[in-house]
């Protein structure tokens, strides 16, 4: 095999979509947030239930709901990876985020950063409770929801092989 030149183009090294998972890495956190909110909703509903049975009815099918978003969203992590292509990126977090990002608009990963800058107006954060390994800086900003972004921040399974795919596409040593 022979080296690679110096300067040489290896965006042909990434096949034409690259999956990223990342529900290993934020998932857990989710079924935890899961099995808390089941405990507390089940002391609750007993609690209520002595008040007002019907209101415990309401309240049942209410949370009901709400429990059926969660774990839709939770399955969904699996089956709705970060897709990297050759002009940009699918930013995914499960059925809750899905982002389309040209290439070009990727300034570059974001090297130090706080939960602060996480938390900010112009952020996306696909890890959701999780605390994200990447964060990506976007010049020129994209518009998403009607709000100007600037970052996008997720947790991948393995934030080295997303950066080092990254940077072969933006044509970065």
């Amino acid at each position: 095999m022979r080296p690679e030149p110096v300067g040489a183009d290896r965006s042909d090294a990434i096949p034409p979509a690259s999956a990223y998972f990342y529900h290993r890495a934020v998932a857990p956190m989710m079924w935890v947030l899961f099995c808390l909110a089941a405990i507390e909703t089940a002391v609750v509903h007993t609690l209520v239930m002595f008040w007002s049975e019907t209101v415990a009815w309401i309240l049942s099918v209410a949370t009901g709901s709400i429990f059926l978003w969660l774990l839709l969203l939770i399955r969904s992590l699996r089956h709705r990876p970060v897709l990297l292509t050759r002009t940009g990126l699918q930013w995914r977090s499960g059925w809750l985020y899905d982002i389309p990002v040209p290439l070009n608009a990727v300034a570059g990963l974001q090297q130090d950063w706080t939960l602060a800058d996480i938390k900010a107006r112009g952020v996306v954060n696909g890890a959701l409770i999780a605390h994200p390994n990447i964060v990506l800086r976007l010049d020129p900003p994209i518009v998403y929801r009607g709000r100007k972004r600037e970052f996008l921040a997720h947790r991948f399974d393995d934030p080295k092989a997303f950066a080092l795919a990254l940077d072969a596409l933006r044509g970065v040593p």
